[in-house]
Protein backbone atom coordinates (compact mmCIF):
# COMPACT_ATOMS: atom_id res chain seq x y z
CA UNK A 1 0.00 0.00 0.00
CA UNK A 2 1.73 3.23 -1.13
CA UNK A 3 0.79 6.07 1.18
CA UNK A 4 2.16 9.68 1.07
CA UNK A 5 1.49 13.25 3.13
CA UNK A 6 -0.26 16.12 2.00
CA UNK A 7 0.59 19.45 2.90
CA UNK A 8 -3.06 19.96 3.85
CA UNK A 9 -4.63 19.48 7.22
CA UNK A 10 -7.93 18.04 8.32
CA UNK A 11 -10.82 19.84 8.31
CA UNK A 12 -12.33 17.71 11.36
CA UNK A 13 -9.01 17.70 13.78
CA UNK A 14 -6.66 19.54 12.12
CA UNK A 15 -4.43 16.52 11.49
CA UNK A 16 -2.48 16.01 8.46
CA UNK A 17 -3.87 14.31 5.41
CA UNK A 18 -2.09 11.17 3.47
CA UNK A 19 -3.36 9.61 0.65
CA UNK A 20 -2.96 6.18 -0.50
CA UNK A 21 -3.89 3.72 -2.98
CA UNK A 22 -7.13 1.11 -1.40
CA UNK A 23 -6.37 -2.11 -2.33
CA UNK A 24 -10.11 -3.49 -2.48
CA UNK A 25 -12.51 -0.26 -2.98
CA UNK A 26 -16.65 -1.38 -2.50
CA UNK A 27 -19.01 1.53 -2.60
CA UNK A 28 -22.44 0.44 -4.32
CA UNK A 29 -23.58 3.81 -5.04
CA UNK A 30 -20.19 5.12 -6.97
CA UNK A 31 -21.39 3.63 -10.18
CA UNK A 32 -24.87 2.94 -9.35
CA UNK A 33 -24.49 -1.49 -9.25
CA UNK A 34 -23.73 -2.98 -6.50
CA UNK A 35 -21.21 -6.11 -6.20
CA UNK A 36 -18.43 -4.11 -8.32
CA UNK A 37 -15.03 -4.41 -6.61
CA UNK A 38 -12.25 -2.03 -8.00
CA UNK A 39 -8.14 -2.99 -7.38
CA UNK A 40 -6.00 -0.81 -7.00
CA UNK A 41 -7.00 2.20 -8.11
CA UNK A 42 -9.07 3.96 -5.99
CA UNK A 43 -6.69 7.09 -4.58
CA UNK A 44 -8.11 7.94 -1.00
CA UNK A 45 -7.28 11.27 1.18
CA UNK A 46 -7.53 10.97 4.56
CA UNK A 47 -6.50 12.37 7.91
CA UNK A 48 -3.47 10.42 10.10
CA UNK A 49 -4.96 11.37 13.22
CA UNK A 50 -8.99 10.84 13.09
CA UNK A 51 -9.12 8.41 10.19
CA UNK A 52 -11.74 10.78 8.59
CA UNK A 53 -11.77 9.96 4.36
CA UNK A 54 -11.50 13.74 2.93
CA UNK A 55 -11.55 12.34 -0.52
CA UNK A 56 -11.54 9.57 -3.04
CA UNK A 57 -11.48 9.19 -6.88
CA UNK A 58 -10.20 7.27 -9.75
CA UNK A 59 -9.73 7.78 -13.26
CA UNK A 60 -11.98 6.75 -16.15
CA UNK A 61 -15.31 6.33 -14.46
CA UNK A 62 -17.16 6.48 -18.12
CA UNK A 63 -14.63 3.09 -19.05
CA UNK A 64 -15.89 1.19 -15.66
CA UNK A 65 -19.14 1.46 -16.14
CA UNK A 66 -18.54 0.06 -19.85
CA UNK A 67 -16.53 -2.66 -18.46
CA UNK A 68 -19.24 -3.83 -15.49
CA UNK A 69 -22.51 -3.21 -18.07
CA UNK A 70 -20.74 -5.71 -20.39
CA UNK A 71 -19.60 -7.70 -18.20
CA UNK A 72 -22.58 -8.06 -16.66
CA UNK A 73 -24.79 -8.53 -20.12
CA UNK A 74 -22.33 -11.29 -20.35
CA UNK A 75 -23.41 -12.90 -17.34
CA UNK A 76 -26.49 -15.30 -17.00
CA UNK A 77 -28.34 -15.03 -13.81
CA UNK A 78 -31.30 -12.96 -15.35
CA UNK A 79 -31.33 -9.02 -14.99
CA UNK A 80 -32.78 -7.44 -11.71
CA UNK A 81 -34.64 -4.19 -11.89
CA UNK A 82 -31.50 -2.10 -10.28
CA UNK A 83 -29.82 -4.25 -13.22
CA UNK A 84 -31.77 -2.57 -16.24
CA UNK A 85 -31.54 0.92 -14.60
CA UNK A 86 -27.90 0.58 -14.67
CA UNK A 87 -27.76 -0.38 -17.98
CA UNK A 88 -29.95 2.21 -19.38
CA UNK A 89 -28.23 4.99 -17.49
CA UNK A 90 -24.53 3.31 -19.04
CA UNK A 91 -26.19 3.94 -22.37
CA UNK A 92 -26.78 7.15 -21.49
CA UNK A 93 -30.50 6.77 -22.43
CA UNK A 94 -33.78 7.63 -20.78
CA UNK A 95 -36.27 5.51 -20.27
CA UNK A 96 -38.41 6.45 -23.40
CA UNK A 97 -35.36 5.76 -25.20
CA UNK A 98 -35.24 2.35 -24.06
CA UNK A 99 -38.62 1.58 -24.29
CA UNK A 100 -38.60 2.78 -28.06
CA UNK A 101 -35.18 0.42 -28.68
CA UNK A 102 -36.92 -2.70 -27.24
CA UNK A 103 -40.29 -1.42 -29.06
CA UNK A 104 -42.33 -1.84 -25.82
CA UNK A 105 -43.90 0.48 -23.72
CA UNK A 106 -42.25 3.68 -21.53
CA UNK A 107 -44.47 2.32 -18.73
CA UNK A 108 -42.72 -1.53 -19.21
CA UNK A 109 -39.70 -0.05 -18.68
CA UNK A 110 -40.29 1.69 -15.13
CA UNK A 111 -41.90 -1.73 -14.05
CA UNK A 112 -38.74 -3.48 -15.09
CA UNK A 113 -36.92 -0.90 -12.97
CA UNK A 114 -39.27 -0.76 -10.24
CA UNK A 115 -39.19 -4.95 -9.97
CA UNK A 116 -43.07 -4.66 -10.39
CA UNK A 117 -42.93 -6.97 -13.79
CA UNK A 118 -39.76 -8.91 -14.89
CA UNK A 119 -37.82 -8.84 -18.09
CA UNK A 120 -39.08 -10.96 -20.33
CA UNK A 121 -36.63 -13.01 -22.01
CA UNK A 122 -37.02 -11.60 -25.63
CA UNK A 123 -36.22 -8.05 -24.61
CA UNK A 124 -33.48 -8.95 -21.89
CA UNK A 125 -31.66 -10.72 -24.73
CA UNK A 126 -32.03 -7.91 -27.03
CA UNK A 127 -31.09 -5.49 -23.74
CA UNK A 128 -28.32 -7.45 -23.52
CA UNK A 129 -27.73 -7.22 -26.96
CA UNK A 130 -27.74 -3.77 -27.46
CA UNK A 131 -25.67 -3.30 -24.41
CA UNK A 132 -22.73 -5.62 -25.76
CA UNK A 133 -22.67 -3.40 -29.23
CA UNK A 134 -22.90 -0.45 -27.80
CA UNK A 135 -19.97 -0.76 -25.64
CA UNK A 136 -17.88 -2.98 -26.24
CA UNK A 137 -15.65 -0.34 -27.86
CA UNK A 138 -15.27 1.31 -24.64
CA UNK A 139 -14.05 -1.40 -22.40
CA UNK A 140 -11.63 -2.91 -24.91
CA UNK A 141 -10.40 -5.62 -21.77
CA UNK A 142 -13.78 -7.49 -22.07
CA UNK A 143 -13.89 -10.60 -24.85
CA UNK A 144 -17.78 -9.70 -26.07
CA UNK A 145 -19.37 -12.56 -27.55
CA UNK A 146 -22.72 -11.63 -28.96
CA UNK A 147 -23.83 -15.52 -30.13
CA UNK A 148 -23.43 -16.53 -26.44
CA UNK A 149 -25.47 -13.73 -25.94
CA UNK A 150 -27.77 -14.80 -28.28
CA UNK A 151 -27.92 -18.09 -27.36
CA UNK A 152 -27.60 -17.60 -23.38
CA UNK A 153 -29.88 -19.11 -20.93
CA UNK A 154 -30.72 -16.98 -18.96
CA UNK A 155 -30.74 -18.15 -15.30
CA UNK A 156 -33.49 -17.12 -12.39
CA UNK A 157 -31.73 -15.56 -9.51
CA UNK A 158 -32.00 -18.07 -6.00
CA UNK A 159 -30.72 -15.11 -4.84
CA UNK A 160 -31.60 -11.06 -4.88
CA UNK A 161 -27.76 -10.97 -3.94
CA UNK A 162 -25.96 -9.01 -6.30
CA UNK A 163 -23.11 -10.56 -8.78
CA UNK A 164 -19.35 -9.65 -7.49
CA UNK A 165 -17.63 -7.99 -10.04
CA UNK A 166 -14.13 -7.25 -10.11
CA UNK A 167 -11.88 -4.91 -11.93
CA UNK A 168 -8.43 -3.50 -12.23
CA UNK A 169 -7.48 -0.73 -14.49
CA UNK A 170 -4.80 -1.65 -17.00
CA UNK A 171 -3.33 0.05 -19.71
CA UNK A 172 -3.73 -0.87 -23.30
CA UNK A 173 -1.97 -0.16 -26.45
CA UNK A 174 -4.48 1.19 -28.71
CA UNK A 175 -3.76 2.83 -32.07
CA UNK A 176 0.24 3.38 -31.05
CA UNK A 177 -0.80 4.98 -27.68
CA UNK A 178 -1.49 3.41 -24.37
CA UNK A 179 -4.76 4.10 -23.08
CA UNK A 180 -6.68 3.55 -20.20
CA UNK A 181 -8.86 0.43 -19.87
CA UNK A 182 -10.47 -1.80 -16.94
CA UNK A 183 -10.10 -5.37 -16.84
CA UNK A 184 -12.03 -7.72 -15.28
CA UNK A 185 -10.24 -10.22 -12.65
CA UNK A 186 -11.86 -13.58 -11.22
CA UNK A 187 -12.15 -13.74 -7.78
CA UNK A 188 -8.96 -15.52 -6.85
CA UNK A 189 -7.26 -12.39 -7.24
Amino acid sequence: MKTSTLNAKCEKCGGALATRIVHEYRNDALIGMPGVVILDAVEEVRCAKCGKVAATGFSNLEGLISAVAVARVGAAPKLSGRDVRFLRKALGWSSKELAAKLEVRDETVSRWENEREPVGPTSEKLLRLIVAEFLAEKAPKLDVDEKRIASMRIRTARTTKAIEMRFRPVLMKIARRREPAWEQVSRAA
